[in-house]
């Protein structure tokens, strides 16, 4: 049995498979996104969809997370994430250098 597009859409939101949709009821601001050139705009499209992250932002994520725990710890713990959190933070600084 197969099923059209329209009919397996009707029916997950009939089950209400868009409801907790984390934009629901807000407005899509897609102004940068038609602002960039075509050629880009595939292309970022592709990694956004495979769930692809800048080395940039996932060191960002990681320095974000270490701040956040860092006072939580104490002893040799907190000391080897404040040395995490040093070398962290040069490399993000030498990544935006290249840049």
């Amino acid at each position: 049995m197969s099923f059209s597009v329209e009919e397996l859409l009707r029916r997950a939101i009939e089950n209400g498979a868009f409801d907790n949709l984390s934009n629901k009821g807000k407005k899509l601001d897609l102004s940068d996104y038609f602002e960039m050139p075509a050629e880009k705009r595939l292309g970022y499209t592709l990694l956004k969809n495979a769930n692809f992250v800048p080395e940039e932002v996932e060191i960002m994520r990681e320095i974000g997370t270490l701040k956040e725990k860092l006072p939580d710890n104490a002893g040799a713990h907190q000391k080897a994430m404040q040395k995490r959190l040093r070398e962290l933070e040069l490399r993000l600084a030498l990544l935006m250098e290249k840049h």
